[in-house]
């Protein structure tokens, strides 16, 4: 008699873990957003001034390119990614079928932070060269230009790279259990085979996965994306160590000199103000004679610092402003950081917070730099 076989499948799902497993309580995410609404209101209007200030400055300095830079960073950052990122944490990262959205802010997430640290990096190694190499004129406003937009391309790089490492959808792993049934003349004989089987599923939760990247790429990238912040973060401590000792060295040189030609004049018979450093000029306009008495200026007039020093100083203030706007870069995106490694425990709050770099920026402007301070009175005073 003819034989024939007949088979059939029954599936069953294996545990799969919830990608969203150790959902944050309702109270800490309405805190989190709260908190990220005042970054969008405050950080736009912020940065919205110090681009408009900086953008109108005339000179082409390469401190002013950067603080440029990193305003039009940092506003996009408040007007785009805090309020993508407030609409993610709302819905808990579960957005369906909109693959696209995950991967768009992926990138945007990704390339943000990697792209400020490479800045920083730049401008302490500008604000070295600056002081510590002022005649090598290695920096300039077209090199500096050539940088930003070569970090430009490696923060894109990274934020592509992790784009692609995020979706909606998921592998998933199914038994899956085919029944066989031989029809012969003396009866049916029955045979079940079960084999695992993984596909492609929708998880609707905007998460990591390997479905385009493998494991072991993501893990090279991850150590190449951690050794970028690493060499960052030694650039700015080292350039900016070597800024301080340089400017120590500078200061004991003056004071030598200082005391090498006032006691040169002091052992003078017929000293005059002639013989007295520029720098020892008393701020009341007189100058400092034999056994410390007061000679006036035969000029009558305070004495003004050289163009030199006016420059010197003037490096040194940008450098101090530009190096805590460092500073608070690294605390707020530090414990984000140690969290993403998983070295320290999460919280929803403390991990945000790195966005208070972004709204930080212009406070630290508007108290350490006068210029800035008096361009906003002026912007003010014409409402």
């Amino acid at each position: 008699m003819e034989e024939f076989t007949l088979v059939m499948s029954t599936t069953n799902e294996t545990d799969v873990a919830d990608p969203n497993a150790g959902e944050t309580s309702k109270v800490e995410l309405y805190i989190v957003m709260v908190i990220l609404c005042i970054f969008t209101i405050v950080g736009t209007a912020g940065n919205g001034l110090v681009i408009y200030v900086y953008s109108r400055k005339k000179d082409k300095l390469t401190s002013t390119l950067f603080i440029l830079v990193l305003a039009v960073t940092d506003f996009m950052t408040c007007l785009i990614i805090v309020p993508y990122t407030i609409v993610m944490e709302y819905m808990g990262f579960i957005i369906g079928d909109h693959d696209l959205a995950c991967k768009v802010y992926q990138f945007l997430i990704t390339c943000n932070v990697p792209f400020s640290a490479f800045i920083m990096a730049a401008i302490a190694v500008d604000r070295y060269l600056c002081i510590c190499h002022p005649f090598l004129h290695a920096m300039n406003p077209f090199r500096a230009k050539l940088i930003v937009f070569a970090l430009l391309i490696l923060a894109f790089s990274l934020g592509t790279f992790t784009s692609l490492a995020f979706g909606v959808y998921n592998h998933k792993t199914f038994n899956e259990t085919y029944t066989t049934v031989n029809v012969t003349s003396l009866g049916n004989v029955t045979r079940e085979t079960t084999i695992e089987v993984t596909r492609v599923v929708l998880n609707g939760a905007c998460a990591g996965n390997t479905l385009i990247l493998s494991n072991a790429i993501l893990l090279v990238y991850q150590k190449v994306y951690t050794s970028l912040y690493a060499i960052s973060f030694v650039i700015v401590v080292v350039l900016y160590t070597l800024i301080v000792y340089s400017v120590l060295i500078r200061m004991r040189m003056r004071q030598r000199q200082k005391r090498s030609v006032l006691l040169k004049c002091e052992m003078s018979t017929n000293s005059s103000p002639s013989c007295l450093p520029s720098e020892t000029v008393a701020l009341n306009g007189s100058n400092l004679g034999k056994n410390g008495h007061s000679i006036k200026d035969p000029k009558g007039f305070k004495r003004k610092a050289s163009k030199k020093d006016k420059n010197v100083m003037a490096n040194l203030r940008m450098a101090m402003m530009l190096f805590v706007v460092t500073l608070v870069f690294i605390v707020a995106f530090l414990p984000a950081f140690l969290m993403a490694l998983e070295l320290i425990p999460y919280s929803l709050v403390v991990f945000y917070m790195y966005f208070a770099y972004n709204v930080a920026n212009p406070i630290i402007y508007s108290f350490m730099n006068r210029n800035f301070r008096d361009d906003l009175k002026k912007i003010f005073n014409c409402l």
